[in-house]
């Protein structure tokens, strides 16, 4: 049969005697303790259960319904002395995840089946089982929108550009923030994030730039004066601080982001760039008919771009990274001509990396866009995270992921694993809104 570890025996003692006499079917009710139960996405929460015997082995699951799907993770842990589990404290034994972390049972969570759930709410219940049971359970809910918090709906027709509009409670202009996402398309992440923002009082607008309604198919030919109409709009409205309009995006987005700044600085007054690139690459045609060649124009010319110089590397598990090829295209011969010229502006800058991105090598573009900004260093900030992938940013508690689909099918390698990208989260996150705030 083996030998079972030292607290196995234990356990049996504890839950023989939680059973009331031996049986099974009489196990003591846990309590479990959430605070705060209900609360927006990026606060922590403390998560402890009672009511335990000593030693006791539990197993605690979490099961959300998501947009997508119903989400689920799980971990098994042992009871201290006073009965008590608390995940800000206890390392689980196994499951999900490892090591200590309070929100662990969250960003650990995996697709398990189908569902779904209103995007802005979801209620997480966490079940706690010992012998086969369930012996507690109790609701989390995480909200994306903040009290007194306002969306606005505005499209193509009306404004010229697509996007949802968010904006807090109260009076007094206000730094405010246009946020657009990378090579996913659509509106994508950026209505989440917005939404986000203003719920820490920071008015917000997340923007598509293409694979939405009356905009280009594809990451080809993409206009940088369609970024300066949403600015010039975000900066007109009520409430916004016209002179501290800041811009936020991540992956190829960061182009647009730090393009937009370099040939608009008057227009914005700050850029905060996850997962960047110091150069402009080719575009990306995906499922649609485009010419292919260049991701932005500027006038109604495009701009130039590097050209990765090999191919993308296949992984064992069939997956594929680009980090060598975007390596290989940084040395070319375009990438002087394509280098970004974010000299030209002369605003706060946050760039935000992961050393372990697999799909390009964004700490080494970090570094060149800092090497940029030698003219006021004091004024920037350089966030890296060396286990984290190119999900590196992001709001905390929620899923993790290390791959995913691109346009052809194949399996992307980001980098990175499920919890330094949420440790990363945990950090740059609030450093994000600490950096808009304060600048």
């Amino acid at each position: 049969m083996g030998v079972r570890p030292s607290w196995w025996a234990a356990a049996v003692v504890a839950v023989l005697l939680a059973g009331c006499g031996g049986s099974a079917s009489h196990l003591a009710p846990a309590r479990i303790t959430v605070t705060p139960a209900s609360a927006l996405y990026d606060v922590s929460r403390s998560i402890v259960v009672s009511r335990l015997a000593p030693g006791q082995v539990v197993t605690i699951s979490a099961t959300s319904p998501r947009p997508g799907g119903l989400w689920s993770a799980s971990a098994t842990y042992k009871a201290n002395g006073a009965g008590v589990v608390d995940l800000a404290r206890a390392a689980p034994g196994s499951g999900s995840y490892h090591g200590v972390s309070p929100m662990g049972l969250f960003w650990s969570q995996h697709l398990v089946g189908a569902g779904g759930a209103a995007n802005g709410l979801t209620v997480t219940t966490l079940a706690v089982r010992a012998g086969g049971q369930r012996i507690g359970a109790a609701a989390v809910t995480q909200r994306l929108v903040g009290p007194g918090v306002a969306e606005h709906t505005e499209r193509l027709a009306k404004v010229g550009f697509v996007g949802d509009y968010f904006t807090p409670p109260g009076s007094g202009r206000r730094p405010a923030v246009i946020v657009w996402g990378g090579s996913e398309g659509a509106l994508g992440s950026s209505p989440a994030w917005a939404a986000m923002l203003a719920s820490h009082g920071i008015p917000a607008l997340g923007i598509a730039y293409f694979d939405e309604p009356g905009l280009p198919c594809a990451l080809d030919d993409i206009p940088l004066e369609y970024f300066e109409k949403a600015i010039k709009w975000l900066r007109s409205q009520p409430g916004v601080d016209p002179r501290r309009a800041w811009i936020l995006s991540v992956s190829r987005g960061s182009e647009a982001d730090l393009l937009v700044a370099a040939h608009w600085p008057a227009l914005v007054h700050g850029v905060i760039a996850a997962a960047p690139s110091s150069v402009v690459w080719g575009a990306i045609s995906g499922q649609c008919r485009s010419r292919g060649f260049t991701a932005w124009t500027l006038h109604g010319r495009p701009l130039d771009s590097a050209t990765a110089e090999t191919a993308y590397t296949r992984n064992p598990d069939g997956s594929v990274s680009g980090r060598s090829a975007f390596l290989s295209g940084l040395a070319g011969p375009d990438a002087a001509a394509a280098r970004i010229p974010i000299e030209r502006f002369k605003g706060p800058v946050m760039l935000i990396s992961g050393g372990e991105d697999q799909l390009w090598p964004s700490t080494v573009f970090a570094d060149r866009i800092m090497a940029s900004l030698q003219h006021d260093p004091a004024r920037h900030v350089d966030l890296n995270y060396p286990g984290a992938g190119h999900l590196v940013f992001g709001i905390p508690s929620t899923p993790a992921a290390i791959e995913q689909n691109n346009a052809g099918g194949a399996l992307l390698d980001l980098g990175g694993t499920p919890a330094a990208d949420a440790a990363a989260h945990m950090s740059d996150w609030p450093a994000a809104i600490r950096f808009i705030q304060s600048n």
